[in-house]
């Protein structure tokens, strides 16, 4: 007996599906994501779905179509940064693929459930919207765990290179590599490098560096700059942060990155350490 495929739920399960992948594959690569590219990928995976649809094809030339797929979303999904980063994204992408769809498959092969179906590599399967959520929810909880420890170990005591650049001048110092640090600037969503303010000079805001203390340093002196304030949490307190956002941010030598960078008084970080990075920075 064939099974019925409906277009509409083959569609919506894989507009589903694809979000977590793509999520998956900047986790893994700490990328960042426009919401407008991560739409533009999702619709694709799902129109790519209809690839279902089609009689079965030639073993190379399924691998072609499918190379070419993959190699759209991850171009619609993600900003260019050259050649290196979009095969790396995109080998990242088909790894989180073959292990969902190895899952997928052992179901299959297994279980052999109603209402799922196997073709040119695409799954269809009509089951219930809660079970689909529940599943896919779990699944990338699981691999983002993974990422978090893998993350750890790869990157550990690390160090990077940073070059801040601001309208004029530019900043070069080394920084620590903090999968512990989580900071963000609240309204862009743009990671945070800390940096001690003796280290940044030729960039730092003049409000900055003629206050006589950070601390000092609030919300009300930022209404009449492009400061920013963030907040942060340590082991010895909370508190607020000024920031600013410089022209562009350089580690490693690697392609030009938006953050912004969080000035903070001498005591905040260890005397060895002059800055902290979040690792989402780092690809």
């Amino acid at each position: 007996m064939k099974e019925v495929i409906y277009i509409d739920v083959l569609i919506a399960v894989n507009l589903f599906i694809n979000y977590f992948l793509i999520i998956s594959t900047a986790k893994f690569l700490h990328l960042k994501t426009q919401k407008l590219r991560l739409i533009l990928g999702e619709i694709l995976g799902g129109i790519y779905s209809l690839y279902i649809l089609l009689p079965p094809t030639n073993f190379f030339v399924s691998l072609i179509i499918k190379f070419l797929m993959a190699a759209s979303i991850i171009f619609a999904a993600f900003k260019f940064s050259g050649i290196k980063i979009f095969f790396k994204t995109l080998i990242c992408f088909y790894l989180i693929n073959f292990a969902f769809s190895g899952v997928m498959l052992a179901l299959w092969c297994t279980l052999r459930p109603n209402g799922m179906a196997v073709n040119n590599g695409i799954v269809y399967f009509s089951i219930s919207p809660v079970i689909l959520v529940i599943s896919t929810v779990i699944t990338y909880l699981i691999l983002k765990v993974i990422n978090r420890i893998i993350g750890k170990r790869s990157f550990g005591k690390s160090t990077c290179k940073v070059k801040i650049i601001g309208e004029n001048s530019e900043d070069l110092l080394t920084a620590l590599i903090d999968t512990g640090n989580s900071l963000v600037e609240p309204f862009s969503g743009l990671p945070v490098i800390v940096v001690k303010r003796e280290s940044i000079k030729n960039i730092c805001p003049e409000e900055i560096l003629s206050a006589e203390k950070i601390s000092s340093i609030n919300e009300t002196a930022c209404l009449n700059s492009k400061l920013r304030m963030i907040p942060f949490k340590t082991i010895s307190g909370e508190g607020l942060l000024p920031s600013f956002k410089p022209k562009s941010v350089i580690i490693n030598g690697g392609a030009p990155k938006e953050a912004y960078v969080a000035v903070c008084s001498d005591n905040i970080l260890s005397e060895n350490c002059s800055a902290i990075i979040n690792s989402d920075l780092i690809t």
